[in-house]
């Protein structure tokens, strides 16, 4: 992803480096086992664990932290530690800066992502390449489809003026309300956000000081 804001960049820890035995490592859900061998792990379930996390048990002694309010009930299933809501931190990844309408050129642009069916049976533009290239594309594109329920580029769609449309229960295809409704709230914001981050790092210490 290009971030053109400067105060969105975090410092890059180099692969060589171990975490010392005072650091925390959070892992996503794709990324099973522990590659760096830390001894405190935070598993961010940014999806299903019983998808990308490969249905993996996360072990009590690992934090389990839950990306949306939609994953919990998997997640929750999957942890060997009893979790709340509270295990619920959304942290905004959307730099809006780059993302917004252009004349709409594009009637109908397709993404198919980690669903599964049948595309729609329209005229449609197939959205791959680079990230850079489909913002460009979903900036002139009218109504974008896709299978994905789940896929951040639909909160990106809507942010480009799109009309963000999924798969529904009859066969047909409807408005993705969640991703109109929610997508403002994901753009990144550095004061709301640091606070966001806070309490994501207060969960993690209070965790981690319990099991020493």
């Amino acid at each position: 992803m290009t971030v053109t804001t400067p105060c969105f960049y975090s410092p890059l820890i180099p692969d060589t480096v171990e975490p010392s035995g005072e650091s925390i490592c959070v892992y996503p859900e794709a990324h099973r086992g522990n590659r760096l061998n830390a001894k405190r792990i935070v598993r961010y379930c940014l999806y299903y664990q019983s998808k990308h996390g490969g249905g993996d048990r996360i072990p009590k002694e690992d934090l389990p932290v839950v990306y949306h309010p939609d994953y919990f009930d998997d997640v929750a299933a999957h942890c060997d530690l009893a979790i709340t809501r509270d295990a619920i931190i959304m942290l905004p990844v959307i730099e809006a800066s780059w993302l917004f309408p252009e004349k709409k050129t594009i009637e109908n642009s397709f993404y198919a992502g980690k669903g599964e069916g049948k595309k729609p049976e329209v005229e449609l533009n197939i959205i791959e390449g680079s990230h850079d290239r489909t913002i460009a594309v979903l900036r002139r594109t009218r109504n974008f489809y896709t299978l994905d329920k789940s896929t951040a580029m639909s909160n990106e769609a809507v942010l480009c003026g799109c009309e963000v449309l999924i798969p529904s229960p009859d066969g047909g295809w409807i408005k993705n309300e969640l991703a109109h409704s929610e997508s403002h709230s994901l753009v990144m914001n550095p004061i709301r956000d640091m606070e966001i981050a806070a309490r994501f790092a207060v969960m993690a210490g209070k965790f981690f000081e319990g099991k020493e």
